[in-house]
């Protein structure tokens, strides 16, 4: 994992916080919890997620009775950030690209900024600048890949 300044961040300018700063370290660190762990004896062990969310409900029922309730809808992983680079445009980036090429965002001279075409399309705009980085980054990384031949240095013309 890596992070890059984003220079049209409203609040940040670019610059990574404190926290961002110290991302990768807990995101990567050798202790860092990935499946559920449950105590049994006193000790700790891995369980399914199943298991777990299981203990919870029974714990909950246990201790509030039928003063609440807890119906688990979905339990999926989470996408990469990466993963929809893979698999093409989203949805919300290809409509950001439409919408900018509609509105004159990539004419020289801007015909709108990202903050007008924000308005116009009711989304907040570090929002829709995100949307279209990663829609400009998607597409670059193709046209780049197809201009270059896996064993060269050189572009193919």
């Amino acid at each position: 994992m890596r992070f890059q300044p984003w220079g049209e961040a409203p609040v940040n300018e670019g610059r990574v916080c404190i926290k961002g700063g110290a991302a990768t370290e807990v995101v990567d660190h050798e202790d860092r919890l990935t499946e559920p762990l449950v105590r049994e004896d006193g000790e700790f062990r891995e369980a399914s997620w199943e298991e777990a969310l299981e203990r919870v409900v029974d714990e909950l029922e246990r201790i509030v009775g039928d003063c609440a309730t807890l119906d688990v809808r979905r339990l999926t992983d989470a996408p990469s950030p990466t993963d929809s680079e893979e698999d093409g445009l989203s949805p919300e980036q290809e409509a950001a690209l439409q919408a900018a090429v509609e509105h004159g965002y990539y004419e020289t001279p801007r015909e709108v900024d990202v903050g007008e075409l924000a308005e116009r399309l009711d989304v907040p705009r570090s929002t829709l600048t995100y949307r279209l980085r990663r829609a400009e980054t998607y597409l670059a990384k193709q046209h780049v890949s197809q201009r270059w031949t896996p064993d060269s240095t050189t572009p193919r013309i």
